[in-house]
């Protein structure tokens, strides 16, 4: 689909920079593209595409599937959840028993954050008047499928599952949040490349607003925090595939750096890691309420 017609269906703006980027704009939404990359930003917020930017002549143009699972939901949130509710919200704090996730050089480990988090995402999602479920509420062992179930049995509106990251280097920094990946692309660590095999799965029946949420709580974590953005990201986690609504994971920061570490040990920044979260859903539970009665968003 070439820019220019994006442009035009969505009364954009088209303008090319100097930097061998592309701009679309309007008064409320900013979308920047670089040729030959995956990598879109929208409002502030990276996330990364399913293919490339690619130049057809003299002419630019996304795939298909880009314009319709990526553009849209970005900038017609109100028609991706039209139909969806979010009275009941499921956080699934990673790991846990014998489990223990992502371990720092302190010592710290992953499962023990994460729960603490999800605690604290639990206290505010639920002051506002929304039913929480925590898919473990002690340092136990839960199979993925059992954490799916467990939201289907209590038929979750929105499943969010949290995590620290970890890297076999040092340097690795920032927040990032996943969203599962489109049939037929992809996941954002794979490559570029297209192959068959890519199969659908019980979680794509939400593709509009797994992104919609998902940018909803990167920018309320970058907001909260001013960690590094590392994205809204493509992938294909058991949790994601399998989950009965629409859903996310989000990954609070990296064990395996020492700065970041010593931050997710400190409970203010796990309580604006929380905070970023909780404000995210919220947003989102907003827009699915205007959805629900017909109000189109202006797309911030």
């Amino acid at each position: 689909v070439y820019l220019k017609e994006i442009a035009r269906v969505y009364n954009l703006r088209l303008r090319k920079k100097r930097d061998q980027g592309l701009s679309l704009s309007s008064r409320w939404s900013t979308l920047l593209f670089r040729e030959n990359s995956r990598q879109l930003n929208f409002n502030g917020v990276t996330l990364w595409m399913n293919a490339p930017l690619y130049r057809a002549g003299w002419r630019y143009a996304l795939d298909y599937a880009d314009a319709c699972w990526t553009v849209d939901p970005l900038l017609r949130r109100h028609a991706h959840l039209q139909r969806l509710q979010c009275r009941r919200v499921v956080l699934d704090p990673g790991h846990g028993g014998r489990d223990r996730g992502a371990r720092g050089r302190r010592g710290v480990e992953e499962k023990v954050l994460v729960l603490d988090i999800a605690r604290r995402v639990r206290f505010h999602v639920a002051h506002a008047g929304i039913k929480v479920y925590l898919t473990r509420q002690s340092d136990r062992y839960l199979s993925l499928d059992e954490r799916v179930k467990r939201a289907a049995r209590w038929n979750a509106d929105l499943f969010v599952s949290i995590h620290a990251n970890a890297a076999l280097g040092r340097r690795g920094r920032g927040v990032e949040t996943y969203v599962l990946a489109i049939p037929g692309f992809p996941s954002t660590n794979a490559g570029r490349r297209r192959r068959r095999g890519y199969s659908a799965y019980r979680g794509n029946a939400w593709n509009g607003a797994n992104l919609v949420l998902a940018y909803f709580i990167q920018k309320a974590l970058l907001d909260y925090t001013r960690a590094p953005d590392r994205g809204i990201r493509r992938c294909r986690f058991h949790v994601l595939k399998e989950a009965p609504c629409p859903a996310v994971l989000v990954e609070c920061g990296f064990l395996s750096n020492t700065y970041e570490e010593q931050k997710l040990l400190a409970a203010p920044y796990r309580e604006k890691l929380a905070r970023g979260i909780a404000s995210g859903i919220l947003q989102y539970a907003d827009a699915v309420r205007d959805a629900s009665r017909g109000v189109g968003p202006v797309s911030r």
